[in-house]
């Protein structure tokens, strides 16, 4: 019976161990995202923080695991199937372009065809399915290379304030709604 106790209550420890840090490391994360330019940090420490990056590549890991996650069936056939989730673009101005996260998801599917790298930033030439070629402009960081062929939802890469998109057809320009419905 002592025996009993002494390894429930070392399990219970273990476990309260691990929720302190988890409990801690949440609200890290919590903070992080809350002051991405670290001004506590940076105050009480006297070094230049920035958490920018590290939020960046949680959301892109994040966006990553939620489209290939699967939990959606399809009852006629029992066969798993992906739900179509709507990747959408804010326009701020024309041609220019925000999203929730600040990540640039692929609109369908396609392959990247060159990638230029600027001075500040990157542009990413595309071709999409139907033939609809796609030149992402003021791309701050990608995730992708020449020749990957992407899904729709992928992420090409993440922006600062916002990134300008041109999209053609066979030599004409289309809008971002011709694309979406094509």
């Amino acid at each position: 019976m002592q025996k009993e106790k002494k390894k429930r209550s070392k399990i219970l420890s273990f476990f309260e161990f691990l929720l302190i840090v988890i409990a801690l490391l949440l609200g890290f994360l919590i903070y992080a995202r809350n002051d991405e330019d670290g001004k506590l940090f940076s105050s009480f420490l006297k070094i230049d923080v920035s958490f920018k990056k590290m939020n960046e590549d949680i959301d892109f890991a994040l966006a990553k695991m939620i489209s290939n996650f699967n939990i959606f069936k399809d009852t006629n056939n029992n066969q798993e199937e992906m739900v179509d989730i709507i990747y959408s673009y804010q326009k701020e101005d024309k041609n220019y372009y925000q999203t929730s996260d600040h990540l640039i998801p692929m609109l369908k599917d396609g392959q990247i065809l060159k990638i230029e790298e600027n001075e500040d930033d990157y542009n990413i030439t595309l071709k999409y399915q139907g033939k609809i070629l796609a030149c992402y402009y003021e791309i701050k960081d990608i995730y992708v290379k020449t020749g990957d062929i992407l899904s729709k939802g992928d992420i090409l890469g993440s922006y600062d304030e916002h990134f300008k998109v041109l999209f053609t057809q066979d030599g004409t320009s289309l809008d971002y709604e011709e694309v979406l419905l094509s």
